[in-house]
Parts: C-alpha cells; structure tokens; sequence
C-alpha cells in the first residue's frame, strides 16, 4: 500500500481532509480535527458492496471513505427527519384527543381546494365532533 501522506505518530497532524486523518491516526481511537471529536469505527462490508462503493465514490470524484461517511451522514439525516416528523404527529395527535376538536376531511378539503385555485378564503375553524 503507498505511503499516502501518512506521518508518524508522534508527529503533531496537519490534516488537508479527514482521508488524511484516517491515515495518520491509524492504531488510535480518537482525533480532534477542526473542533470535532472523531473516532475510528470498523465496518465490514461484502467484497461486492465494496466494490460498487469503490465505482460510485470514483464517479463522483471522492475517496471511498468519504462517500462511506456521506452516505451514512445522509441516512442519519433520513432518520432523524423522520423521528421528528413522528414526534410531531404525536404531538397533534394528543392535542386533538385532550381537545377533542379537529377539522372535518370534507372541509379541509374544501378550504385546499379553494386556496390552490387562488381564492382567499378563511381558515377552517376546529370543532369538536359529535361521538
């Protein structure tokens, strides 16, 4: 394997980019760059998974280490939108069973209807429904 830039590890690093990290900091658990603590984890992946992770990074001009690290960025983000949407439901949905008071479908639909065809109209007003 080429050397890469690796410095020796009683070296103080100067990192241009967290590939350059990884190398420098081989054999040890945790580095500070630019204010973030980061730490070292190991994942294993099937050789073709790999290899389709090595052909993608290499079409979009980036390390297989830092399509890696977007990729699981990405699917954090996904997750954690998604959380927080179902946070918010909840949050609706006790507001509405301690209110009792919701807006029917009918005129919701009505009021959307009416809004997206440029009409001003005013807001459906939430009432409580008959049981």
């Amino acid at each position: 394997m080429p050397d890469r830039g690796r410095t020796p590890a009683t070296s103080t690093p100067g990192p241009k980019n967290v590939t350059h990290v990884c190398y420098i900091l081989r054999g040890f658990d945790r580095v500070q760059l630019k204010g973030h603590i980061m730490s070292t984890t190991t994942i294993r992946i099937p050789d073709e998974l790999k290899e389709r992770v090595a052909r993608a990074a290499e079409r979009t001009g980036k390390s297989p280490h830092s399509f890696i690290l977007e990729a699981i960025s990405e699917k954090a983000e996904v997750e954690e939108r998604q959380a927080d949407f179902v946070a918010t439901a909840e949050k609706r949905y006790d507001a509405i069973v301690s209110s009792g008071a919701t807006i029917p479908w009918a005129d919701m639909r009505r009021y959307l209807e009416r809004r997206a065809a440029g009409e001003a109209i005013a807001r459906p007003k939430a009432r409580r429904l008959s049981k």
